[in-house]
């Protein structure tokens, strides 16, 4: 390979890594796999993207370059022909409550451009389309007019609102003639007179005055000057033009001069015809006004187009009443209103009995045995002798400013749709502009594929029409390139106004590469975090394409994975091994596809899996679901068997994660309270559970700070060891001297954290190694200090399978040890922080609680996609898990689509057949 072709590196040991070396080639499709911990993350995270980031913040100006000085270097000798890096992750998940698929994708961005360029307002009350006039459309309209009658005469009027105070009106008039104005229109005597002979008594019921600017005939129209005096009437009357149709005939000529003679008085004219028009969006019919089009009108995060209720979430906070009645089983007297309950209110408890005894509500009976007339007067009421729970709220509320008055109404208060936008983000103005017959929120609300089918019958239409600007067509090949790839990324189901954090992880990761997709950049290297994961085997295909797609353009495409079919795809292949942990970080093998040997990773040795996994008979105990209806999941009715190994799949937006968080998570909460679920679905088999519990792949912590020797308890068990050495009592350091958190012997620069937070302004916090510590967190008086030969620094670096021989005499350290170890987390260090684990070994991690003889009760374990991140050997050990948590009566249900872990179910469960509705 030629050397500008390739990425040479040279002696990697970023993390495990030992002394890597190897070439990548650019412009291709390459895939780095190998077990879990063998050092993948490192290789193509922590070195390639690491460095194509830094070297990417070299090229920016000096002034940029000194916020980002601190960028930590990888590991490495050298790195050489380095593209700029863009890592798409599964771990960066999106928490805020604004950013939605369509904001992640920018595809919100172009739809406010073609709905402020092709939209029509529509009246919401009597759904006529409003039209706004310019200048220019009203002289045209004008002319028109003489066009079809030619001895129609028209008075160019504005209108303006005459003040009650005499005074007041004799300043207005002065005002008008100062800026050249002598003539007004008397609607009542239909008269043109001068605003010298004005008097109220020529106002109409609204105190509009007509002033005339200026009167227009066929015969002398100059379009200039007429567009001049449109101009003016819009000016005086706030965006307002007036125009009188009069039809002229020869015996009533002189109607149309200033009447102001003797001989005119008794003059009767003609009926006229008169005519507002306005500069803006308004309804003939009503005084509602809808401002002009822009692309922020059409932006929830905008103050032009947000709802001004919820500010563009679409949520209010308001009090919940389950919350102020947790358990309806009480009575009031019982204290059924939990916030009234403590010893702070008893003023309140007081007036509440006084005010049932008043309207004979009973205070005896179970608070879901009072009429809804009886809780509706406890919730609303308000009076001087009594203040109901939420006029109380409310009042309370006005020391929200203080810190445990916030925490309280925090207990007492959920989400809702906001009443004003019913949920849809925007304000009334955005929601009345329309394209054919749909607005903007109904844009947002369409799956992805009905929404690219209903774009390109519009861009059609709109050509067929010869009404499409070369603008808006570059904006529609943009925004339909976009949706083109999340739906070929297995994503079709999405809306625009999903919110991005109840994505999955696999979602968001494909949500990205999508973005990535549509940004036509070349010469980029994206690193890439099984992007199949969440995929079913049927949507790989088109996965496999759309990176394809990437690499085309100019792209070095590099994939940390372990979906065969995705191997098996690329052009060149990177195994890392041979084992984890410190039997890992080398180079297996490095070179074309053609020349690997699948049968190392045994993906065909399924059957070999099945012999390891004991599938247990199903049981009498079940999970019986009948009618359940949540999203796009209708009347479902199934049978779930407890414990035993059951696996959930189906095709992407088939429902799997609707059945799991909307149906199950919320049936067993509500049967736990005591409550209805839904009058409709009926779950029997409750009973059966001590809980239920979802173990997903969110991280267990955002701080570094926490790491694997707090997680498991067993860090002060070792403290206090360290402070009963001779070392340590010779030097008098208590326990507290060997806290990272606390005390006074941790270091002082970077608070026993062993780094340094940098705020990188607009890019994510960077943590820099301490250069006080060198990141061993403690002083060196501390570190002085060595139990058995090792002091807190060299013990925090153990694994966890180095830790448990090397305290192996003390069970209260070692069986946790052995715990994460039977988890297969030995190759983690004891300072490992928890903020760093993949997905897979934080779901892990969780559940020691289950593994634990001690612990006690039968649960059911619903996990989420377990086998992410995990190597066909690593699946092996997953299994052995999940037999081991069987044999303690414990129940699996897994969202899995990974066939290895399908073919060992003991009950299956398929979902489909397609996804969305």
């Amino acid at each position: 390979m030629g050397s500008q072709k390739t990425l040479k590196i040279t002696n990697a040991r970023e993390n495990n890594l030992k002394n890597v070396s190897l070439e990548i080639p650019h412009d291709s499709f390459s895939v780095i796999t190998g077990l879990s911990g063998s050092g993948k993350s490192s290789l193509a995270f922590d070195t390639v993207y690491a460095e194509g980031q830094r070297r990417y913040i070299e090229t920016f100006s000096p002034y940029t370059r000194q916020f980002f000085d601190k960028v930590k270097k990888p590991d490495v000798d050298t790195i050489e022909n380095v593209r700029p890096a863009i890592a798409i992750q599964q771990r960066t998940r999106v928490t805020g409550s604004r950013s939605t698929v369509g904001s992640m994708t920018n595809v919100n961005e172009y739809i406010k451009i073609l709905w402020s360029n092709l939209a029509t307002p529509v009246c919401p009350i009597c759904g006529i389309k409003l039209r706004a006039w310019d200048a220019k459309s009203l002289a045209k309209h004008i002319q028109n007019l003489f066009e079809l009658k030619s001895s129609t005469t028209i008075l160019i009027c504005g209108t303006i609102s005459v003040p009650d105070k005499r005074a007041l009106i004799v300043e207005e008039i002065k005002e008008l003639q100062e800026k050249g104005f002598s003539r007004f229109l008397e609607h009542k005597e239909r008269t043109i007179k001068s605003l010298d002979d004005f008097d109220e008594s020529a106002l109409g019921d609204d105190r509009s005055l007509y002033v005339v600017i200026d009167r227009v005939r066929a015969q002398s129209f100059q379009a200039k000057r007429v567009r001049e005096s449109i101009e003016q009437a819009f000016s005086l009357s706030k965006g307002a033009c007036c125009l009188v149709e009069w039809e002229e005939s020869p015996g009533f000529r002189p109607f149309l001069r200033v009447m102001n003679t003797p001989e005119q008085e008794n003059f009767h004219p003609l009926p006229f015809k008169s005519s507002f028009f306005f500069n803006h969006y308004r309804c003939e019919g009503g005084p509602l006004k809808i401002a002009n089009p822009r692309p922020a009108l059409f932006s929830f995060n905008s103050p032009l187009g947000a709802c001004p209720e919820c500010k563009g979430f679409g949520n209010i906070l308001a009090i919940d009443p389950k919350l102020c009645v947790p358990n309806e089983n009480l009575s009031i007297q019982d204290k059924a209103l939990q916030c009234w309950s403590g010893d702070a209110a008893r003023g309140e408890r007081k007036r509440l009995l006084k005010f049932c005894e008043k309207q004979a509500i009973p205070i005896d009976i179970p608070w879901r045995n009072l009429s809804e007339k009886h809780k509706e007067l406890i919730f609303t009421y308000k009076a001087r002798d009594f203040m109901g729970v939420i006029p109380w709220f409310r009042y309370i509320e006005k020391k929200i400013y203080k810190l445990h008055v916030r925490v309280f109404l925090s207990r007492y208060r959920s989400q809702k749709p906001c009443p004003v936008c019913n949920g849809t983000r925007f304000k009334q103005d955005s929601l009345a502009y329309q394209i054919e017959g749909k607005n903007i929120s109904e844009i947002f609300d369409m799956p992805i594929k009905e929404l690219l089918s209903w774009l390109l019958e519009l861009k059609e239409k709109l050509k067929r029409q010869d009404n499409l600007p070369r603008q808006l067509n570059d904006v529609f090949n943009s925004v339909v390139s976009q949706l083109e790839y999340l739906n070929a990324l297995g994503l079709p189901y999405l809306t625009l106004n999903r919110q991005a954090r109840t994505l999955s992880g696999g979602e968001t990761q494909r949500v990205n590469l999508a973005t990535a997709l549509g940004s036509d950049l070349i010469s980029t290297h994206f690193v890439l975090d099984e992007p199949s994961v969440g995929l079913h085997p049927r949507d790989t295909a088109r996965l496999i394409e759309s990176v394809r797609k990437l690499q085309a353009r100019g792209n070095s495409v590099l994939v940390v994975e372990h979906d065969p079919d995705c191997i098996l795809s690329a052009d060149h292949i990177i195994e890392v091994g041979p084992e984890a942990g410190e039997k890992g970080g080398q180079i297996v093998f490095s070179g074309e596809r053609t020349k690997w040997q699948p049968e190392k990773l045994d993906f065909d040795d399924i059957s070999k899996i099945k012999l390891l996994f004991k599938q247990t008979k199903q049981t009498t105990r079940v999970l019986e679901i009948k009618n359940a209806s949540a999203r796009n999941i209708k009347c479902l009715d199934l049978t779930i068997p407890l414990e035993s190994f059951v696996c959930l799949s189906g095709v992407s937006g088939s429902g799997k994660s609707t059945l799991v968080t909307e149906i199950l998570l919320k049936a067993y909460e509500a049967y736990k309270k005591g409550d209805l679920f839904d009058s409709k679905c009926q779950i029997r088999g409750f009973e059966h559970l001590e809980q239920l519990l979802l173990i997903d792949q969110s991280p267990l912590a955002k701080s570094p700070r926490a790491n694997i020797a707090t997680y498991s308890g067993i860090w002060d068990i070792i403290r206090t060891q360290l402070s009963q050495t001779d070392d340590a009592i010779a030097r008098a350091l208590p326990k507290s001297s060997f806290s990272f958190n606390t005390g006074a012997g941790r270091c002082p620069a970077c608070n026993g954290a062993g780094f340094i937070r940098e705020d990188m302004q607009f890019l994510s916090d960077v943590y820099i190694p301490c250069e006080l510590c060198l990141g061993k967190r403690f002083q060196q008086s501390v570190l002085e200090v060595t139990l058995r030969g090792k002091n807190v620094d060299e013990i925090l670096r153990m694994s966890v399978k180095a830790a448990s021989l090397f305290f192996h005499s003390d069970q209260r350290i070692s069986r946790p040890l052995e715990l994460l170890c039977l988890l297969g987390l030995d190759h983690l260090s004891l300072g490992h922080p928890l903020s760093e684990l993949s997905g897979g070994e934080a779901q892990r991690l969780k559940l020691i609680p289950f593994i634990d003889k001690s612990a006690a009760g039968k649960s059911l374990l619903i996990f989420d996609e377990p086998s992410t991140g995990l190597h066909i050997k690593d699946i092996e050990r997953l299994l052995e898990l999940f037999s081991e948590l069987k044999s303690r009566g414990h129940s699996i249900l897994c969202i899995e689509h990974n066939l290895s872990l399908l073919s060992c179910a003991d009950w299956l469960i398929d979902l489909g057949p397609e996804g969305g509705e």
